[in-house]
């Protein structure tokens, strides 16, 4: 029967173009990655930090560039950075700090060393808000932004009393101007992970 021959033909080539599709859905394959990254116990913890690490100064060097405002872009690593202090203490803050802030500077080719110095100590200085038995509430209220903003504010007053030494820009315009500015971008963009991870049920 011709028809009959044709609807099988055309109900072949159907489950042909699913299984494609189902092939090329890469949703399955990104929400396991996901959950491998952000769910605790499920890789190795420095594992885990480095690879979410290298994926936001991936992000940081190319996507965050386009969010600039009067040539100011929020500080994404810092608030990473930040994110380690709480969860993980000073000592690792410090080291993936000064880890994050030297390949910032090879990325960029400016100033070797500024930002590895500035964010190292952003990221000792965060160390300090650590408590062990607060992770979750200092992740998920106010207190994170101020913990983001104390620390953007250091860095950012380190980072330009070194750039600006032998230069025309004046410290003051450069640490109240976009020093300051850049803090409260950074302090900004900071409440996107802060309300996601008030909704966690594990931080309510």
């Amino acid at each position: 029967m011709p028809e009959l021959s044709q609807s099988n033909e055309i109900f072949g080539l159907l489950q042909q173009t699913a299984a494609a599709a189902s092939f090329f859905d890469f949703r399955p394959r990104l929400k396991y990655l996901w959950g491998t990254l952000t769910i605790p116990g499920s890789m190795p913890k420095h594992v885990r930090l480095l690879l979410i690490t290298l994926v936001l100064i991936t992000l940081q060097t190319t996507i965050v560039s386009f969010t600039s405002i009067a040539n100011i872009i929020p500080d994404v690593m810092l608030i990473w950075i930040v994110t380690i202090a709480v969860t993980q203490g000073q000592i690792p803050a410090t080291v993936y700090g000064f880890g994050i802030g030297l390949v910032l500077d090879l990325v960029s080719g400016q100033f070797l060393g500024l930002s590895a110095l500035s964010k190292t100590v952003a990221g000792f200085l965060a160390g300090y808000f650590y408590h062990e038995n607060k992770i979750g509430i200092n992740l998920a209220n106010y207190q994170f932004l101020i913990f983001t903003g104390t620390a953007a504010f250091a860095h950012n007053l380190i980072y330009f009393i070194i750039f600006t030494q032998g230069s025309d820009v004046d410290l003051f315009t450069a640490v109240f101007r976009f020093g300051l500015f850049s803090t409260l971008y950074t302090t900004f963009i900071a409440a996107i992970p802060m309300f996601i991870n008030a909704r966690k049920p594990m931080y309510r």
